[in-house]
């Protein structure tokens, strides 16, 4: 890997993780924070969610080029930064939490 990082094939020997939430907008955004990932990142949606949530990995993320995360779904993306994960919807106000080491 170029950034020097080490990757971990067993989830125990991460030593720290970082987590959050996100209200999701009608404009793609990136998840908050620059933190840095050695395993990647567990994205849930939240059950009271009225409408799709959207992932996906630029600022050019729409409803029609995203991946669909309805209601308490969720998806594990195996990256290296959270800032380099964005999330749109098409009404606004769902929110996101997150898992990341």
């Amino acid at each position: 890997m170029a950034t020097g990082r080490r990757r971990f094939s067993q989830p125990s020997s991460v030593k720290e993780f970082v987590t959050g939430s996100v209200t999701v907008g009608t404009t793609a955004n990136n998840l908050l924070g620059t933190a840095f990932l050695d395993s990647g990142v567990r994205i849930k949606a939240d059950a009271a969610n009225a409408e799709t949530v959207f992932i996906g990995s630029s600022d050019g993320l729409t409803a029609s080029n995203g991946f669909k995360l309805n209601a308490n779904e969720e998806v594990f993306i195996d990256i290296d930064a959270l800032n380099k994960v964005y999330h749109i919807s098409t009404g606004g106000g769902e929110t996101l939490s997150f898992i990341g080491s």
